[in-house]
């Protein structure tokens, strides 16, 4: 659990979405990935680089749920059930 380590030797506090990221990466057997890895000549750090056949790199954001998608979302299913019964 290396990404985790990471965090309890002083780096910042991951967000409940790194969190989750990480447990997705876990969960599908990736443990091969570094949490705001140092990269020459760059100020700004990536949130993870994940290495599987090459490195990729994963930028993490959190969303505050408003209810919008859920309104959305039904009204696209309910729509698209009115179009099958006709």
């Amino acid at each position: 659990m290396k990404a985790f380590a990471q965090n309890e030797l002083g780096g910042r506090a991951r967000t409940v979405g790194e969190k989750l990221f990480e447990e997705y990466l876990y969960s599908q057997g990736i443990t091969d990935f570094e949490y705001e890895k140092e990269r020459d000549g760059k100020a700004a750090k990536i949130d993870y680089a994940v290495t599987l056949e090459r490195e990729y790199l994963f930028e993490v954001k959190d969303f505050e749920y408003t209810g919008i998608w859920t309104m959305a979302i039904t009204i696209h299913v309910n729509d698209c059930a009115r179009r099958l019964e006709n």
